[in-house]
């Protein structure tokens, strides 16, 4: 319960806009690790569904980013699924509903007590199921190369 509950609190959201409808191509979606230097500061972003529980000694700031080439209003949100501990059943967390217009984020950044393994997050647009994006978060000696 309490890597249910810190989950809850790094869940970060960004975004703008109304409703609209959900038409494939319509919707870019890209799921990665935000890439830091040895100052701490972004200076990238790498596809990957391979989350290191630590990049560059520090916690992972990972997520995705949503795009609509049409400029169209949309609604993102999120249900997000940890692994299971043991005998439990799995543990999800309901990310808030925004309003998007072009592009939005949702941002999670990795704490020291989560659990190495497979995740998931359900990603809505519209209030209708559009992609699940399965995920794992590696210890520290499994990382990434880090980029200088």
């Amino acid at each position: 319960m309490k890597q249910f509950n810190k989950a809850l609190t790094r869940l970060v959201m960004v975004g703008l806009g109304s409703f609209g409808t959900v038409h494939a191509a319509d919707y870019n979606l890209e799921f990665g690790l935000v890439l830091h230097n040895n100052y701490g500061e972004p200076v990238g972003f790498e596809k990957t569904n391979m989350i290191p529980k630590t990049y560059n000694g520090e916690p992972a700031l990972y997520g995705l980013v949503v795009t609509n080439e049409d400029n169209k209003v949309f609604t993102l949100s999120s249900v997000h699924i940890l692994p299971q501990l043991e005998h439990d059943k799995p543990n999800k967390l309901m990310g808030k509903m925004m309003q998007i217009q072009k592009r939005g984020a949702l941002f999670m950044r990795t704490d020291k007590e989560d659990s190495a393994g497979i995740y998931h997050m359900e990603v809505y647009l519209n209030n209708v199921l559009y992609k699940t994006i399965t995920y794992q978060i590696t210890e520290p000696s499994e990382q990434l190369a880090s980029y200088r």
